[in-house]
């Protein structure tokens, strides 16, 4: 038994019968409560109102049958329910027992007498049952949100790799435009064809960026900022991205601590929010946008609720958010609101919510989303608070080497794609170096080992078969300790931070890159001064 005072709702229209099941309730346990009713429909009311442990119903009732009570609109009584009646069959038994009864009596001395032990051992059974669905509900769960980090996973993999091997492509897209309008006089009729290939080519390196964002790679310049500020810099892009029918409210709470982020990022991030918040509403609704901030302690229970894989420790944390009075989400369309391209507006426009779960990843933040269909949603982003003392880096060591300014010398380039290799190669010889090409670290290294006093630089592609660039740049170190590397690689600088810890590199290059910003780097590298 839960207590020695369970609340029992029998319902029974014969008042002898109800008085004898009463009296032989109350003579086990005293202080149990007894509530009668005589028709289903008090048996409704009083359940409402009583909250009873167990219900005793007659099966034959003046307005139905017990049978019809068992299976409500609005599904599974929260408390078992025994049926009893004045003449036995097996027929219906197994009839009650479907349609949800625990169990099943036949009204007699010896079926009154014996109903105490039935009321307890139903109660130990729904007990279990309860349990037992518990159970499964939890691990219903739990496989679904393994599931959507699996998903995540993947969707990152994926997105991280695509980016990574279509910034090959784009070098060598946007190198030969470079290089082409270098050639060309003036008056080319086909220099504006080459220009828009250009234009197209860093619209599609734009894109790049949104999937290594998405994959949590993206290109971040992480310094302390004051939130507040961030959302006050884009407030005339806010207004423009939400309807006039609909109100946009700016409730920023003073005094927040910093945090550690990008603010080209977090300014994305904002906008994207509130585009979405702005698309819930159907055309013609009036409502309303509201974008607030605030800091305070998240617990880990709340911090599990995050739509990221990751469990961040409980602490203080500088939250954004953003809520709308607009038509909310199911739970399907919310399992599917970070997927790639996923809408229910448009057919799929962009990388948008799922590029927001990759920025604040990559910020070690979390994402919280509550929604009601037809009432609105409500997402929170968290980034960690900074503590005052704190000053934050984000970058990968780089050397003190500084060299004397020279106008020519030698290049090992070093990329295991062809057509980047051979951008770089004419891309330097223009810029007036001596170049060899090595498409991976072994081939490196033998051209270093031949050729290595005469080398003023080597630029060096991170993913490569045999020997990838972090392998290569040990041995290089290995071979001449001062010697000068620049890393190149279609990932962002901070996918490389946590990977070189101990290894030192003079600059990094980021694919796809112009003719200019290669020079930039030479002449930091090589200590050119133009």
């Amino acid at each position: 038994m839960p207590s020695d005072k369970p609340i029992i709702l029998l319902v029974e229209d014969e008042p002898a019968h109800a008085e004898a099941v009463r009296r032989t309730v109350v003579d086990v346990w005293p202080a149990a409560e007894v509530h009668v009713a005589a028709t289903l429909g008090e048996f409704h009311q009083m359940a409402e109102s009583t909250h009873p442990d167990i219900a005793i119903m007659d099966l034959n009732l003046p307005d139905g049958k017990a049978i019809d009570a068992l299976s409500p609109p609005s599904g599974e009584h929260p408390f078992p329910v025994v049926v009893m009646t004045s003449y036995g069959s097996e027929r219906v038994a197994v009839e009650a027992m479907k349609a949800g009864a625990m169990d099943y009596a036949v009204k007699s001395s010896e079926a009154i007498a014996g109903l105490p032990l039935t009321i307890e051992r139903t109660l130990r059974e729904w007990e279990l049952r309860v349990s037992h669905k518990k159970a499964e509900e939890d691990r219903r769960e739990l496989e679904a949100q393994m599931q959507r980090v699996q998903k995540l996973e993947s969707l990152g993999i994926l997105a991280g790799g695509i980016a990574h091997d279509f910034n090959n492509i784009l070098m060598s897209i946007l190198g030969n435009a470079e290089l082409a309008l270098l050639d060309l006089p003036a008056d080319s009729p086909a220099r504006p064809c080459i220009e828009d290939i250009g234009v197209a080519g860093r619209r599609a390196a734009g894109l790049t960026q949104q999937m290594l964002a998405y994959s949590g790679k993206g290109r971040f310049e992480i310094e302390p900022l004051d939130l507040n500020e961030i959302v006050r810099e884009i407030v005339h892009l806010l207004e423009s991205s939400v309807p006039k029918r609909v109100s946009l409210r700016l409730p920023l709470n003073t005094g927040l601590p910093l945090t550690r982020a990008d603010a080209a990022q977090l300014q994305q991030v904002i906008l994207n929010l509130v585009s979405n918040a702005a698309e819930s509403f159907a055309d013609h609704q009036n409502g309303e946008i509201t974008v607030s901030t605030q800091a305070r302690f998240y617990t880990e229970e709340e911090l599990q609720a995050s739509q990221l894989p990751e469990l961040l420790p409980q602490g203080k944390y500088v939250a954004l958010r953003v809520s709308d009075t607009g038509s909310g989400m199911t739970k399907e369309v919310l399992d599917q609101l970070f997927d790639p391209f996923f809408t229910t507006k448009f057919p799929g426009r962009g990388l948008g919510m799922s590029a927001v779960l990759g920025i604040v990843r990559g910020h070690k933040g979390a994402i919280l989303v509550d929604s009601v269909p037809e009432q609105g949603t409500t997402v929170q982003v968290l980034f960690p608070a900074l503590e005052p003392s704190l000053s934050p880096t984000c970058t990968i060591p780089l050397t003190g080497n500084t060299a004397p300014a020279a106008k020519t010398g030698l290049i090992l380039f070093v990329d295991d794609e062809e057509p980047v290799q051979d951008i770089g190669r004419r891309a330097l010889t223009r810029l007036g170096y001596e170049v060899i090409t090595a498409s991976d670290g072994v081939e490196a290294l033998e051209h270093f080992k031949e050729r290595g006093k005469d080398i003023l630089c080597t630029i060096l592609d991170l993913s490569m078969p045999r020997m990838d660039g972090e392998q290569t740049l040990h041995e290089l170190r290995r071979l001449q300790k001062d010697c000068r590397v620049i890393l190149s690689s279609g990932f962002a600088v901070q996918e490389l931070a946590s990977r070189f810890t101990g290894e030192t590199v003079d600059a990094f290059i980021e694919k796809p890159y112009s003719i200019s910003t290669l020079q930039q780097k030479l002449n930091q590298v090589l200590g050119k001064i133009d």
